[in-house]
């Protein structure tokens, strides 16, 4: 079962990716390029990840903007499109 704290983990690592990419995730959610229904399932995506560990350690060692992210982001498709609207 799913705990908050999963959940809460996961949407920030989610968030966190986001923002070194330059995507306000709720911005675009705003701006109709994200459906909060997108937006919940890009989450349980990420919570699905065998990587959030890794995803950590990859944000702890960014030192600010990237282009793009890891390659085993499961979200890394839809990421890259919202980083290109």
């Amino acid at each position: 079962m799913l705990g908050i704290t999963t959940i809460d983990r996961h949407t920030r690592l989610l968030g966190s990716v986001a923002e070194r990419l330059g995507i306000d995730l709720e911005e675009e959610v705003l701006r109709g390029h994200l459906s909060p229904e997108g937006l919940h399932n890009s989450v349980f995506c990420c919570v699905g990840c065998s990587e959030s560990d890794s995803c950590d350690h990859w944000l702890a060692v960014q030192p600010g903007a990237v282009e793009t992210a890891p390659d085993y982001c499961r979200n890394k498709t839809d990421l890259t499109r919202l980083a290109r609207s």
